[in-house]
């Protein structure tokens, strides 16, 4: 079926072409990457064609395709750079488990796969010293997709990079350099995560931050699941300053975030979110009360249970039976 549609490739007709891509796309064969990255500069005045075939590098998830698609990212039309960008991402969260554990390279290998995940790395880094290289470049786009497959992909070395670009002055930069720190903290070390929140921390206390990379920082905060008690007090004092945000995405993003830190200090602070006007808020802060142990948890979530709507309510049932 794959040389069928690889020859098809090679045709005129549009529906013939638009039906050979997607194939391509489903077939999951690395063959059809090369034919796939040559045609997007045949393609180069066809819109529908060009978003086509970046979905379907997207779908193939080989990152191989990765140079060919940031350059998709400068493209004059908003319908391919979406594409790009959509397919970037897929890329990054496809291979983003498939990283070796570089600490584990020392002392050999007593498992073939895992020597082969060895082999498989070179090409990685190929693909991400491109995505290095591509934060320095000036286009917006181009850095925000960098970004975020960066993140994706969980490559650790590539921290103190994305760091600084949390002090980017476009917000939208930032907020991509934000959501790539929550993404490496996840799937990184205990260290990785202690730095993360410190660059977290740093950025919320003393940087203008956009509202995109605000929201974004907290998010990436409650991604972190620090050991050290000064990290946890860091993480806790940028949690509560987000607390009477006008905006309730702060708000659900901090109560959230200090339900997962763990400390039954906290409880107090949750409960008053539990009168918050906003029900995603309260049922966020019912859930986090309860997973704090608090020894005034049962109180503080009987108190504030009158007139709660039916959700919130649910909430407090769950958490009244952890607590």
């Amino acid at each position: 079926m794959i040389d069928q549609a690889l020859r098809a490739l090679s045709t005129d007709d549009p529906s013939t072409l638009a039906e050979a891509i997607i194939t391509l796309g489903e077939s999951g064969d690395p063959k059809a990457v090369a034919p796939l990255v040559r045609s997007l500069l045949r393609f180069e005045s066809d819109v529908e064609l060009k978003s086509l075939v970046c979905d379907s590098l997207g779908e193939l998830g080989d990152l191989r395709s990765t140079q060919a698609l940031l350059s998709q990212l400068r493209d004059p039309n908003e319908e391919v750079r979406e594409s790009a960008f959509t397919a970037l991402l897929s890329i990054g969260e496809r291979r983003a488990n498939a990283m070796p554990d570089a600490s584990s390279w020392t002392q050999g290998f007593a498992d073939p796969n895992e020597a082969l995940t060895q082999i498989a790395w070179q090409t990685d880094l190929e693909a991400v010293q491109l995505l290095l290289r591509a934060l320095e470049e000036d286009e917006r786009e181009v850095k925000i997709g960098a970004l975020y497959t960066l993140g994706q992909l969980g490559f650790v070395g590539a921290l103190s990079q994305v760091s600084k670009e949390l002090y980017n002055p476009i917000d939208e930069i930032s907020a991509a350099a934000a959501f790539a720190l929550g993404e490496l903290a996840r799937l990184g070390s205990k260290e990785t995560v202690n730095t993360v929140c410190h660059t977290l921390h740093h950025a919320w206390s003393n940087a203008a931050l956009g509202q995109e990379t605000q929201i974004q920082v907290l998010r990436a905060a409650a991604e972190c699941q620090p050991q050290e008690e000064q990290v946890k007090h860091h993480l806790a004092h940028l949690f509560v300053s987000a607390l009477e945000h006008p905006e309730h995405v702060f708000r659900q993003l901090a109560v959230i975030g200090l339900g997962r830190l763990g400390d039954p200090r906290a409880a107090t602070v949750l409960s008053l979110r539990l009168q918050d006007p906003e029900v995603g808020v309260r049922r966020n802060a019912a859930y986090a009360i309860g997973a704090l142990n608090a020894r005034e948890s049962s109180e503080l979530l009987v108190h504030y249970a009158i007139d709660q709507s039916s959700e919130v309510r649910v909430a407090i049932i769950k958490s009244l039976q952890r607590a």
